[in-house]
């Protein structure tokens, strides 16, 4: 009887171990990192003034606007929208944006596509326009 007794209850722990593992590999796919194709540095092709640059900071990924500076009262600022964004892949061809400095808790859909050393998305920033596509190309890793 002791042996029975024995093997259900390494039965038991072995079933128990899995489920936790299941539990935890469930967590991790919650837990998206930038896929290593958009990780980096990418122009706006017709301006080639304003980047996105896609990076983890710490266990939070980021989406970063760089659009230059402007002077204002002789103060060199960033241009409007510039920094960093929480960012969400979704599926159709979306991606959800929220900008760090925004007063809004809302995070607003865009259409977004990546496709190898280019990726367009819908113009999220300076006055957007609905159905305006922004095209961008890979410069950096």
């Amino acid at each position: 009887m002791p042996i029975v007794k024995k093997l259900a209850q390494n039965k038991f722990n072995f079933v128990s171990l899995l489920l936790f593992a299941a539990i935890l590999s469930a967590c991790d796919s919650n837990i998206s990192t930038p896929s290593e194709a958009l990780r980096g540095k990418w122009v706006e092709v017709e301006s080639t003034t304003d980047t996105l640059s896609f990076e983890l900071a710490g266990d939070t990924e980021v989406m970063v606007l760089a659009r230059g500076v402007i002077s204002n009262g002789g103060v060199m600022r960033p241009k409007l929208d510039s920094g960093p964004y929480d960012y969400e892949l979704l599926d159709d061809n979306k991606i959800s944006l929220h900008w760090y400095l925004s007063a809004s808790s809302i995070d607003k859909t865009y259409y977004f596509k990546h496709s190898g050393e280019n990726l367009t998305i819908e113009q999220f920033y300076e006055n957007p326009v609905a159905g305006t596509i922004l095209t961008f190309r890979k410069i950096e890793d």
